[in-house]
Order: C-alpha cells, then sequence, then structure tokens
C-alpha cells in the first residue's frame, strides 16, 4: 500500500512539473491572426466594391478612363490616334489639326468683326536686322512648334500675337495650356489643349512661355523659353544647329 501511495506521489509530481514546464497556450494565436487579416482583406474588398470604383476600366487604353484627368477627356481623334498609331490615323489626325486651326481662325476674325474688336494685325514685321518677317516664316515652315503657355502669365500673353502670327503665315503651331480652367483664352486665336501629366514629366518644363520646336527632316527638337520674336526664333534654332 504504501508503494502504491509512493507511485502516485511520484507520477502526479511528476506529471505538474511537465505541465508547468510547458508553456501557457490559451489560444491558437497564429490561426486567431490568421482569421484577423482575412476579415480585414474581406471588408477592404467589400468597401472597394460597394462604392463602385472599377480598376478594369483605367488600365485599359480602349476605355476613356485610361485617359481621362479629373473632369477632362481630350478628344476623340487624339484618342483614336494614341490607341491606334497606323500611318491612316496618324495622316487623318494632323489633316483634322490643320482644319480645325483654319475653322477657329475663321471664327475669331468673324468674331472680332461682329464684335467690333481689334483684331491682331496679320501684317509683315520687321525684324532686327531688317529681314522681313515673309521670309522668317517661309524658313519657319520647316519646323513644327507647340507653344505651352499659363493664361495667367504675363510674358505667355505677349506671346499670343507672335504665335498667332506664325499660324497666320502658314507656320504649323499647337498650343498646350499648363493652368487648369476652361475658359477662353483672350488674344490666343489657335486652338489649344491642356498638358498632360505625362508630357509635363518628359518635357521637364520650368518656365513659359516655352516653345518646342521640331524639324522632321533632321529628327531634331529646340527649345526655345521667354517671349520671342519670329526672327528671333529662328535666330536661335540657327545657332544651335550650328554648334
Amino acid at each position: 500500500m504504501k508503494t502504491f501511495l509512493l507511485l502516485i506521489v511520484f507520477w502526479t509530481s511528476s506529471s505538474f512539473a511537465q505541465f508547468f514546464d510547458t508553456p501557457i497556450k490559451y489560444f491558437d494565436e497564429e490561426k486567431i491572426e490568421k482569421k484577423v487579416i482575412e476579415s480585414i482583406e474581406k471588408k477592404i474588398s467589400k468597401d472597394s466594391e460597394s462604392k463602385g470604383f472599377k480598376w478594369d476600366n483605367y488600365l485599359d487604353e480602349n476605355k476613356d478612363e485610361f485617359f481621362r484627368e479629373g473632369d477632362y477627356l481630350p478628344p476623340a481623334p487624339f484618342l483614336e490616334v494614341v490607341r491606334r498609331p497606323t500611318a491612316k490615323n496618324i495622316l487623318l489626325f494632323e489633316e483634322w489639326k490643320k482644319k480645325k486651326n483654319r475653322l477657329l481662325t475663321r471664327y475669331n476674325e468673324k468674331r472680332m468683326a461682329v464684335l467690333g474688336l481689334k483684331g491682331v494685325s496679320a501684317n509683315p514685321i520687321i525684324g532686327k536686322g531688317g529681314s522681313s518677317s515673309k521670309e522668317v516664316y517661309g524658313k519657319l515652315k520647316r519646323y513644327r512648334m507647340v507653344f505651352y503657355f499659363d493664361s495667367k502669365c504675363p510674358s505667355c500673353k505677349g506671346m499670343y500675337q507672335i504665335v498667332n502670327q506664325l499660324a497666320s503665315n502658314g507656320v504649323y503651331v499647337e498650343a498646350v495650356r499648363l493652368d487648369t480652367g476652361e475658359n477662353e483664352i483672350e488674344g490666343l486665336r489657335i486652338p489649344w489643349v491642356k498638358v498632360s501629366a505625362n508630357e509635363m514629366s518628359i518635357l521637364k518644363i520650368s518656365a513659359v512661355p516655352m516653345l518646342m520646336i521640331f524639324e522632321d527632316e533632321s529628327k531634331k527638337a529646340f527649345k526655345v523659353v521667354g517671349k520671342k520674336s519670329a526672327e528671333e526664333i529662328l535666330s536661335i534654332i540657327e545657332r544651335v544647329k550650328r554648334t
């Protein structure tokens, strides 16, 4: 009997020792943590779906949302040529821009006549050194120009007349607006579009007005910053080409 009691005491003390030597786990921490994470992920997913945000629309270049910047969406011809830059689309897009420029110029001329506004003089300007603007414009016709401006910038406003004269004398000019707003740009007689974030990043535009000038023949580009006359623009291009 004594031997039996001793065995019980030995077994009991041994079991208690093992019990207290083992870390106490009231629940499986890993399983609980996993369940919490899954619950949070499901809630986020459900919230996202309930708000109706469709990422697929923004990741598909064939959807207008891919190009939309706030309330602004580029013209449909631009979307078409960017999505499908075939030779036919590129040529038709260029023709569309030229026709748009011609129609807008005609509209502005009629508008100024009806409202009794003073239009921009289309008479040739005599540049520095006595060279006639007619000769200068003839040389500048071989280039394509993009005019970057801010509608609140005084120097940019000073460039409107020069840009108008370039366009009216057969020089290809596009206008790109850097500031926000949809209002008409008083004094600028060529169509304009809003700048894209990608364009700002690539060109690193830090000052305006700015002209980006492209020569298709040589595949060269020239940057002209500040208010410049047609003669000064041509002079800068020729000087850069000589270097």
